[in-house]
């Protein structure tokens, strides 16, 4: 999934924007007790928060982070410092699924 981050310039993200770079590790910090969105995700950029998962697109994502069934990430694919606020850094999320390789020996015939 790819969105913009919403609120960036209501948190730390302008204050990050000049060290941010294409490629950087996003952290995903649900925020259930959020008082605008039950469903909230925040995005956390070396353990600051630069702004939220845009309501539209974080009810699936809230259930697959609260039911711990995936580990996601994010990381930042396009920077654009010169635009608006609301259309400086664009993200992907992605989900992580550790894979188990269970060995069993073949049969012997």
């Amino acid at each position: 999934m790819q969105c913009f981050v919403a609120g960036f310039r209501h948190y730390e993200g302008m204050q990050l924007l000049d060290s941010m770079k294409e490629g950087d590790l996003l952290e995903l910090v649900r925020e259930p007790e959020n008082e605008y969105d039950d469903c909230a995700i925040a995005l956390h950029l070396q353990s600051k928060k630069i702004g939220f998962i845009p309501s539209s697109l974080n009810e699936m994502l809230s259930y697959l982070l609260d039911s711990d069934a995936l580990s996601l990430f994010a990381i930042i694919t396009h920077l654009e410092k010169s635009s608006q606020p609301w259309e400086n850094v664009a993200i992907a999320v992605y989900l992580f699924r550790k894979l188990i390789r269970i060995y069993q020996p073949m049969p012997v015939i």
